[in-house]
This record gives C-alpha cells, structure tokens and sequence, in this order.
C-alpha cells in the first residue's frame, strides 16, 4: 500500500478570511479580473473597427439588395433581439447561482472571476452577433438600404456600457462579498450588479 500525500489547496483557488489589516482580494486578483474586462472590450472594439472598415469599403458600390437578403437579413435582426432578450437577464442570473454554488462555505476567488467571466462572455456574444450581422448586411448591400439595421450595432454599445457599469474595484468587489456574508448563502443577494 503506498501513501499519497494530501494536496493542499491552490493558493489562488481559496481567499482566505481576511485578518486585521488584510484585504480579502490581492491586487493580483483584482489587475486579472481587470484585464480580462478590459481585453474582452478590446476584441468587440477590433471587430467593430473591421466591420466599420468594411462598411466604409461598400458604401460607395452598394447597390440594392435582392429582397432574399433583406428577408434573411431580417431573420438575423429577429434572431438578434431574441438572443439579447433571453442572454442579458441569464447573465444576471447565472451570475447569482455561480456565486451562491458553495453553499456555507467562503466565497473563492475563483467562484467570482468565473462569475464575472461568464456574464460577460453571454454580453459578449449577443454584441459579436450583432456586429456579424452588420458585417452581412454592409457588404451585401442591405444596410446602406435599410437603415432599422443599424440596429444591429446597439449590442456592441451596450456591452461596452455593461463593462463599465461592471467593471471591477475593490469597492465592488467589497460589496460583493458584504452581500454575499449578508446573505448567508455563498451568493449575492438583492440583484444589484457589483
């Protein structure tokens, strides 16, 4: 019978309960929470510029579209407001149960940076869609026609919204935990967004 040594707990895995003096989040924790908000902005933006690029390329040859792309087009915006109407008040829930997981037990770090990283990536879709949308209908024509369209683009400004109004300090991320202790469940109560 061989012995196999306990493995301790991942140093990045718990946040231990913070002693006098100490802060419950490193500012390790906190510059890679930021970063991944920050970065996950960034891509929406590159795409936004590419997909602007390539309006500014076909505006000047657009000709009017086939009513077979006006149609499918129309399916993608329908297809668009319903994927943001089922994705944007997912991410708030899924955020909630994410953190409220670990019944009785302290909130990890992972547990919030996985929160955090899983609402945006649902904001995000809904805004990629939508510039792929846009993309679409700029270079066949649709968009420079039809005008409801643009739309498609209003996805993108809310993401870049949503990062904002979300986006990590300690102060938020205080209040998160504060509420999560409040509540007793492992989990934010109230459905504020921190």
């Amino acid at each position: 019978m061989s012995y196999a040594p306990p493995i301790p707990p991942s140093s990045r895995d718990d946040i231990p309960a913070p002693h006098d003096g100490e802060p419950w989040i490193t500012d390790i924790h906190l510059r890679q929470l930021q970063t991944i908000h920050v970065f996950l902005a960034l891509g929406v933006i590159v795409f936004a510029g590419v997909v602007g690029f390539m309006l500014l390329q076909a505006a000047g040859e657009a000709t009017l579209p086939e009513e077979g792309r006006v149609r499918g087009a129309r399916v993608l915006l329908r297809t668009l407001a319903l994927m943001a109407a089922m994705a944007y008040p997912l991410a708030g829930v899924i955020f909630r149960r994410m953190l409220r997981w670990r019944r009785g037990t302290a909130l990890t770090w992972t547990t919030v940076q996985n929160a955090y990283v899983v609402r945006l990536a649902l904001y995000e879709a809904v805004a990629f869609f939508g510039l792929v949308i846009g993309l679409l209908t700029s270079t066949s024509g649709v968009l420079a026609h039809h005008p409801v369209f643009w739309l498609a683009a209003a996805p993108t400004l809310l993401l870049l919204l949503l990062i904002v109004a979300t986006f990590p300090t300690r102060d938020r991320l205080d209040a998160l935990r504060e509420a999560t202790l409040l509540d007793g469940s492992g989990g934010a109560g109230g459905g504020g967004r921190p």
